[in-house]
């Protein structure tokens, strides 16, 4: 995982595309949603993670839809014992 810090003064109008911040996060598909709860916790600036089926991509989740759901009534006790796909079949079904 490689992530940037933002140095926003550094940024204009005409900055490019490579100028951005940019974050390179996956995570394999049978992770458990605390484990993914640990990543963001480790790295407040990761703004979410790719969910990858070997080398195919099966998702995203981000931080704030993540903590949304695990906020939600029963969420810790549902998804953070569970692989992360139980939470992206919630987000996509």
């Amino acid at each position: 995982m490689r992530s940037v810090l933002i140095n926003f003064e550094t940024l204009s109008l005409n900055s490019t595309l490579e100028e951005l911040p940019s974050y390179d996060c996956s995570i394999d598909q049978h992770v458990l949603g605390k484990d993914l709860d640990g990543l963001f916790s480790k790295d407040h600036q990761l703004p979410g993670v790719l969910i990858m089926d070997h080398k195919k991509l099966a998702g995203v989740i981000s931080r704030d839809t993540f903590y949304e759901i695990i906020g939600k009534q029963f969420g810790t006790e549902i998804y953070l014992r569970r692989a992360i796909t139980v939470m992206l079949d919630r987000i996509f079904h």
